[in-house]
């Protein structure tokens, strides 16, 4: 493509970059494109499909930004548990769990507490999604370096 690329250039690129993410169901996530604009919309169960349409965005020539609508939705008997959740955060290596306070309301989670470096902050955020049931993260750690 070259950089004249039309929003019509770039909507059926953006359609075929989705449609070849291995870690993106098929047919799940729609891509609207408007003045070299991509706005993502649909429906995936877990955090790492909705990155992974994010990231196959990335590098599409002529997409200036992109805006992520898309909605997560897992059945309502997956409900993240918090010993899980607890238990993943100690699993990983990266983190001082002791510092970190998990709030879990629904499908939602809350983090609190403090990290030492930004690299923990996103480490524990990512940690979180990848926890069965998870739709919603509201990361408040701060980092105390």
């Amino acid at each position: 493509m070259s950089g004249d690329a039309t929003d019509a250039d770039i909507t059926q690129a953006a359609r075929h970059m989705l449609d070849w993410s291995s870690d993106v169901p098929a047919k799940s996530v729609k891509v609207a494109v408007h003045d070299h604009k991509a706005t993502l919309s649909g429906t995936v169960a877990w955090g790492y499909q909705r990155d992974a349409a994010l990231k196959a965005m990335t590098n599409l020539r002529g997409i200036t930004a992109v805006r992520n609508e898309i909605v997560l939705d897992q059945a309502a008997a997956a409900t993240p548990a918090k010993t899980a959740i607890v238990a993943a955060l100690q699993r990983n290596a990266q983190l001082d769990p002791q510092s970190i306070n998990v709030d879990v309301n629904g499908h939602d989670l809350v983090l609190r507490g403090n990290v030492r470096t930004f690299a923990e902050y996103r480490e524990a955020e990512h940690t979180v999604w990848n926890a069965a049931g998870v739709t919603s993260v509201q990361n408040n750690l701060v980092v105390t370096s």
